[in-house]
C-alpha cells in the first residue's frame, strides 16, 4: 500500500511536475512574446525618431539609420511570429501588427521620398504632422497595444493554471515538498530574470523617449500639442521661449491674449475654421511683447485624426521677427536704389540672361525716346542702335559681359542713333548680375551721353592747336606738322620748303587805327595766305604779325621762291579798314630742307635770317636763304 501510495505519489508527482513544466513553459513563452513585442515597440519608436531626423537632415547616414530600424523591426516580427506559431488569438493579432508595420514602412518611405530638402525645415517637418501619417502611426501603436494586452491575458490565464497545478501538487505530493520548493525557486528565479529584462526594456524605451524630446527641444521651430478641446499638453523649448517673450506662462490662452489687436480676429476665425473643417491652419500674426514691441510669428496647426475623430492638434511655430526686420531693411535699400536710379544722370538698363530688357530708369527712357513700359520685354540690341566712328553697326557690350561673366568698360565713345537720325556720342559700361550661387541671371548696362563733353574736348583741342584770332594752326601744331613733313621727306628723299612771313607796316596800322584794325588786318592776311598757297601747304600764325607757310614735297628752291613771290604780290592793295586802304606789304624769307637745314629749328632759323635780309633790303620782297656749306643733295 505504502509502495503503491508512494508509486502513486511518484506518478502524480511526475504527472503534476510534467503539467507544471508545461505550464511554466507556456508562462515563459508568454514572457518571451511580451519581451519581443516590447522590442518591436522600441524599434517602431526608433523608426519614427530616425524618420524625423532624416526629414530634418536629409543625409545618407539618416537614411541608413531608417533602413536599419526597419530591418531590426522586421527581424523582431519574424522572431515574434516564430514564438506565436499558429496559436490563437495571437496569430491574427500578429498578422494585424505585421500589416500595420508594413503600412507604417510604406508611409515613411513615401514621406522620405517626397521630402523637399530645398524647402525650409518647418515645411518638411510639417509633413510628419499630416493626418494620414499620424493615423498610420496610431494604428500601428494600437496593434502593438492589443498584442500586448492579449498576451498579458493569456499570461494571466497560464499563471492561474500554473497556480492550480502547484496547489494540486502541494496537496497530492506533500512528500515531494522539497521538489516543489526547488521548482518554485526555479520559477522565481526565472520570473526575476524576466522582470529584469522587461525593466531594462522599459528603461531603454524611456531613454529613447528622452532622446526624442531632446531632439524636439533642439529644433529651431516651436513645436506644441493641444488636446481635442484645444488645451495645451506639450510645448518644446523654443515654443516656451517664444511664449515667455510675451507672457509669464507661455500657454495657448496667454498667447491668444497677447495677439496684436489687428490680427486677433483673423486668428480666431482661422481657429474656428480648423475646428469646423479639420483643415490645417496656417497663419502669420503678431504677438505683443511685454515691453510693447511686436513679435512676428508664423504658425501651422493640424488636427490629429484617429478613426475620423479629432484626438488633438499638433503645431509648428516660427519667430519671424528677424526675417521681417530684414525685409524692412531690404525694402528700404530697394527704395533707396530706386530713387538713386531715377535721380542719376546716366541711363541704366537691366536685362535678363538672354538680353531682354527688364528695367529702364527715367534717364534711359528719355535718352532712348521711349516709355519705360514699352522698352521692357524688348531685346536690348533691338532698342539700342549703336554705330562706331565709321558708321558701322556696333552691338552693345551687355551680351558680351553676360557671356564672359565680367564687367566690360567701353572707353572709346560710340554713337547712339535716335529715331530721328540724331547721333549722340556715348560711353557704355556693362556688367553681369549674379545670384547668390554666382550664376549669371542678367546684366546691367550704363550709358553716358558724352556729346557735350566730346564737343568741349574737341573745342579745347582746337583752341590748343589753332590761333584764336585767325583760326590758323598755331606754333604748336606747326612744329608737329613740320616734323611729320621732314620725316616724310626723309623716307621719300624729297624737299620741304618753309616761308617765314612778316607784315610791313603792321605797327602803323595799330598806332593809327587801333588794335581792332590790327586784328581785322591779321584775319585778312590769313585769308589772303590761305587763298594763295597750294592745297598741300600749311599756313600758320606763330605770333604777332609773323606767319609761316610749310611746303611739303617742294621740287626745288625755284618752286619755293615762286610761291614766296606770289604771296608778296597777293598783298598789293589787298587790305583795308572800313573802306580805307591799308598800306601793308609782305616780307618773306625762304629756306629748304635739306639744302639749308636738317631739322625744324634750324630750318626756321635759316628762314628767319632770309626774312631779316628781305627787311633790310627794302621790304615788300622775298629772299632765299643762302645754301649751307653742309647741304645735302636730293
Amino acid at each position: 500500500m505504502g509502495a503503491a501510495l508512494i508509486g502513486l505519489l511518484i506518478v502524480c508527482g511526475v504527472a503534476t511536475t510534467g503539467a507544471l513544466l508545461i505550464a511554466q513553459g507556456r508562462v515563459a513563452h508568454s514572457y518571451d512574446v511580451l519581451h519581443e513585442t516590447s522590442l518591436v515597440r522600441e524599434d517602431v519608436q526608433a523608426l519614427r525618431l530616425r524618420v524625423g531626423i532624416f526629414i530634418v537632415r536629409g543625409d545618407r547616414a539618416s537614411r541608413d539609420d531608417v533602413a536599419a530600424s526597419i530591418r531590426s523591426a522586421r527581424a523582431r516580427l519574424a522572431s515574434l511570429r516564430a514564438l506565436v506559431g499558429s496559436n490563437q488569438p495571437q496569430k491574427p493579432l500578429l498578422d494585424q501588427l505585421a500589416g500595420a508595420f508594413e503600412e507604417r514602412v510604406r508611409s515613411s518611405t513615401r514621406l522620405m521620398s517626397t521630402a523637399d530638402f530645398s524647402a525650409a525645415i518647418e515645411s518638411r517637418a510639417r509633413a510628419m504632422t499630416e493626418p494620414a501619417y499620424q493615423v498610420v502611426n496610431a494604428r500601428l501603436m494600437d496593434s502593438i497595444d492589443r498584442m500586448e494586452r492579449a498576451e498579458e491575458l493569456l499570461l494571466a490565464e497560464r499563471r492561474s493554471r500554473q497556480s492550480g497545478i502547484l496547489l494540486v501538487l502541494g496537496i497530492a505530493l506533500g512528500g515531494l515538498v522539497f521538489w516543489a520548493v526547488a521548482i518554485l525557486a526555479r520559477l522565481r528565479r526565472a520570473a526575476h530574470d524576466l522582470i529584469g529584462e522587461l525593466s531594462a526594456a522599459y528603461r531603454d524605451t524611456a531613454l529613447s523617449k528622452a532622446e526624442l524630446e531632446a531632439f524636439i527641444d533642439a529644433s529651431p521651430l516651436g513645436l506644441f500639442h493641444l488636446d481635442e478641446r484645444g488645451l495645451p499638453t506639450y510645448f518644446n523649448a523654443e515654443a516656451i521661449r517664444m511664449g515667455e517673450l510675451v507672457t509669464e506662462g507661455g500657454s495657448v490662452a496667454d498667447w491668444l491674449a497677447s495677439v496684436h489687436p489687428e490680427d486677433s480676429d483673423a486668428l480666431n476665425s482661422a481657429w474656428h475654421r480648423l475646428l469646423r473643417t479639420n483643415e490645417s491652419l496656417e497663419e502669420m500674426f503678431r504677438l505683443v511683447r511685454k515691453d510693447g514691441s511686436p513679435v512676428w510669428v508664423e504658425s501651422h496647426l493640424a488636427p490629429v485624426l484617429v478613426e475620423n475623430r479629432t484626438t488633438g492638434f499638433v503645431g509648428v511655430c516660427r519667430d519671424l521677427s528677424e526675417r521681417k526686420a530684414l525685409e524692412e531693411n531690404l525694402f528700404a535699400a530697394k527704395e533707396a536704389a530706386q530713387v538713386t536710379l531715377e535721380s542719376i544722370g546716366d541711363a541704366v538698363i537691366a536685362t535678363d540672361a538672354e538680353g531682354v530688357i527688364t528695367f529702364l530708369n527715367p534717364r534711359a527712357a528719355v535718352l532712348l525716346e521711349t516709355e519705360a513700359q514699352r522698352g521692357v520685354g524688348m531685346p536690348v540690341d533691338e532698342l539700342l542702335q549703336l554705330v562706331d566712328e565709321d558708321g558701322e553697326a556696333s552691338p552693345t557690350s551687355l551680351l558680351r559681359a553676360i557671356a564672359e561673366n565680367r564687367t566690360i568698360d567701353v572707353i572709346k565713345p560710340r554713337r547712339l542713333v535716335l529715331s530721328d537720325g540724331t547721333r549722340l556720342d556715348i560711353e557704355d559700361v556693362a556688367a553681369p548680375i549674379r545670384n547668390r550661387q554666382g550664376t549669371v541671371i542678367g546684366g546691367v548696362l550704363v550709358l553716358r551721353d558724352v556729346s557735350i563733353a566730346q564737343a568741349i574736348a574737341e573745342r579745347m583741342r582746337h583752341l590748343a592747336e589753332y590761333d584764336v584770332l585767325t583760326d590758323l594752326p598755331n606754333r604748336l601744331l606747326f612744329e608737329d606738322r613740320a616734323r611729320q613733313a621732314l620725316h616724310a621727306a626723309i623716307r621719300h628723299r624729297a624737299r620741304v620748303g618753309l616761308l617765314y612771313i612778316d607784315l610791313d607796316g603792321f605797327k602803323q596800322v595799330n598806332d593809327t587805327h587801333g588794335h581792332g584794325a590790327g586784328d581785322e588786318l591779321l584775319r585778312q592776311v590769313a585769308a589772303c595766305l590761305e587763298s594763295t598757297v597750294r592745297l598741300t601747304d600749311t599756313v600758320c600764325r606763330i605770333g604777332g604779325d609773323e606767319f609761316v607757310v610749310l611746303m611739303p614735297e617742294v621740287s626745288d628752291g625755284e618752286g619755293a621762291m615762286n610761291l614766296a613771290e606770289k604771296i608778296v604780290a597777293a598783298a598789293q592793295g589787298r587790305f583795308s579798314w572800313h573802306g580805307e586802304p591799308l598800306d601793308v606789304t609782305f616780307s618773306v624769307g625762304a629756306a629748304l630742307y635739306p639744302d639749308h637745314a636738317t631739322d625744324v629749328v634750324a630750318l626756321m632759323r635759316q628762314a628767319d635770317h632770309a626774312l631779316y635780309r628781305a627787311k633790310q633790303s627794302g621790304r615788300n620782297r622775298a629772299l632765299m636763304a643762302p645754301e649751307a656749306a653742309n647741304s645735302v643733295s636730293v
